[in-house]
């Protein structure tokens, strides 16, 4: 879709999934973290990497994608969750 917005001259910022779509296609995965929240583990939420104020899962930023194609990121992509990760390994007590 990005590809083929660029090739039309069409604006890319507005390419993406609406979140309440995001959330149906991963009812299952969210279903099963409810079920294992109350064991030993973090879950990483990368929403605030890739939202945008609309509620838009955004495909791209910079005119950069993030996917590979629909569920697979990019190396930019991966980047744009450092902070998320980094955040996760300093609640380690790795002593």
């Amino acid at each position: 879709m990005l590809a083929m917005a660029v090739l039309r001259g069409n604006d890319t910022d507005r390419i993406g999934v609406p979140l309440a779509e995001y959330q149906k296609a991963n009812e299952h995965f969210n279903a099963a973290t409810k079920r294992l929240k109350n064991k030993d583990m973090i879950i990483l939420d990368p929403s605030p990497f890739f939202l945008d104020d609309s509620g838009l899962w955004r495909a791209e930023y910079g005119g950069k994608s993030m996917y590979t194609d629909t569920n697979h990121l990019t190396s930019l992509g991966s980047l744009r969750l450092t902070q998320l990760f980094e955040h996760a390994f300093d609640s380690f007590d790795l002593k």
